[in-house]
């Protein structure tokens, strides 16, 4: 907004607080002519600029005790904010100073340690505008013992932390003076009189890591095709590391959870796989695969679904993964043809689908080889085939 457009409005009193009343004009001088969440206002009250957050409305107080009544007030600016505004402003402003970054990758939020790259999930969080004109986004990590944190960006332009303990009348909020991170347990270090330290086992599970790795780094995988259904893979040494450990663990899983848990490596990447290939690609929610369905169905131009069985394997032998790709087709044959043949006219019939494909994609990636020309080297075979039901 132009520096140039301004409003300018008189300070009135709302129960001992400096307010100011935001007509449908006022608003609409500013461009904005509805709309849902919060709204940042920037006001220049007696050569004092604040930054206050309000929801919008035609007959909406923005309160602030820092007003002080029958002062001019003028409004600068008014501009929607959202939580990725919100974000963005943590991490620019506040990051050094707690060590840590919010990151929201596919409508999860997630806070990242910069000490030691470790990952936490956020399970509930809402960006909300508090009394006095201040924003906030109350967040709970999970873990074996939850934690409430509230990030606050208050009128003055600044970024707070604070820690929630309690409940209710009882509810009390601790500044946070930094976060610590020994990979396994998250530390929040608050100022209750003295320094206090509250450990609990870090949320995020390896599988939930290994998708995070895996999905937030454009770069970490490369896709490129050489001849008819085959594609190498080029790896980053961070993802690669990422893949080669998470393998290694899950032999620490039974015979019966083990093979489901490789299958998760290769239909993550598939994931990438197919979103770098399809352009206009969406994945709909799994059938219930408890009893051991076709891994993605995804829907390509609006007008085909494709319903694909995932196999990994640690080598990118093309003879191992031909193997594979021939069991597979069985497999995705038999769900397609008598197992789920009902199940997926139904997803056809509700997404007005006629075109029906169905495949194998075959992910080997070197982890097993010794040969460092090989060491962040991967294959993928994806065949598709034209179904036909009677």
């Amino acid at each position: 907004m132009d520096d140039a457009v301004v409003y300018v409005v008189k300070i009135g009193s709302s129960k001992g607080y400096g307010c100011i009343k935001l007509y449908r004009s006022i608003w609409e001088s500013f461009g904005v002519y509805g709309g849902k969440g919060i709204f940042k206002l920037l006001l220049d009250v007696e050569s004092n600029l604040l930054e206050v957050f309000t929801y919008y409305g035609v007959r909406k107080f923005v309160v602030s005790g820092d007003l002080k009544v029958g002062a001019t007030c003028v409004i600068k600016n008014i501009s929607s904010y959202s939580l990725e505004d919100f974000i963005r402003d943590f991490n620019q402003k506040s990051a050094n100073k707690y060590g840590v970054v919010l990151e929201l990758v596919e409508d999860k939020l997630l806070l990242r340690v910069l000490s030691t790259d470790d990952v936490y999930r956020v399970i509930n969080y809402e960006l909300r505008v508090a009394k006095g004109g201040d924003s906030e986004l109350i967040l709970t990590i999970e873990g074996d013992n939850p934690i409430d944190l509230v990030f606050i960006y208050d009128k003055f332009g600044r970024n707070l932390v604070k820690r929630i303990i309690g409940k209710g009348k009882n509810r009390h909020r601790y500044d946070v003076v930094k976060f610590v991170s020994s990979g396994s347990e998250l530390g929040v270090v608050y100022r209750k009189g003295r320094y206090d330290v509250t450990s609990f086992n870090r949320s995020i599970s390896r599988s939930q890591y290994i998708e995070f790795v895996l999905m937030e780094d454009p770069a970490g995988i490369e896709f490129k095709e050489v001849s008819g259904s085959w594609y190498n893979i080029s790896l980053s040494e961070k993802v690669w590391m990422t893949v080669k450990n998470y393998y290694t663990y899950i032999y620490s899983y039974g015979p019966r959870k083990r093979p489901l848990e490789k299958e998760k490596i290769g239909i993550i990447i598939a994931n990438r796989f197919l979103n770098e290939r399809y352009r206009n690609i969406r994945f709909i929610n799994e059938m219930d695969r408890v009893d051991g369905g076709p891994d993605l169905y995804c829907i390509v131009d609006d007008e085909n679904l494709y319903v694909i069985e995932v196999k990994f394997t640690a080598r990118s032998d093309r003879y191992v993964m031909r193997l594979k790709a021939n069991k597979a087709k069985k497999q995705i044959e038999a769900f397609i043809y008598r197992t789920y043949k009902e199940k997926i006219k139904d997803i056809m019939s509700y997404n007005a689908i006629e075109n029906l494909y169905y495949g194998v994609l075959i992910v080997g990636v070197n982890l097993l080889s010794r040969k460092i020309d090989d060491y962040l080297k991967g294959k993928i075979f994806y065949q598709i085939w034209r179904c036909r039901y009677d």
